[in-house]
């Protein structure tokens, strides 16, 4: 509304830009911010998929794996300080 354009005219502007559907990008935005998260090893991973908007911790585990090539937990061990 505020660009005053349809859903569907915004979807291909955002897939020409980008390459992605509008789903990946947002995907893309939640797990960036789950691997910040990840750093910290006081948070669970519980509570950082429910904070980047994941309500299915199996899901997140899944999508983080496939995202990144290994699992929230293991990302972790890998970047700890």
């Amino acid at each position: 509304a505020f660009f005053n354009y349809s859903e569907r005219q915004m979807t291909r502007i955002l897939k020409d830009y980008t390459g992605k559907s509008f789903t990946a990008v947002i995907q893309e935005i939640r797990l960036q911010r789950a691997c910040e998260l990840l750093r910290n090893p006081q948070i669970p991973v519980a509570d950082i998929a429910a904070h980047v908007g994941y309500s299915n911790v199996s899901y997140f585990y899944h999508i983080f794996k496939t995202q990144n090539g290994m699992t929230p937990a293991a990302y972790r061990e890998r970047f700890r300080y």
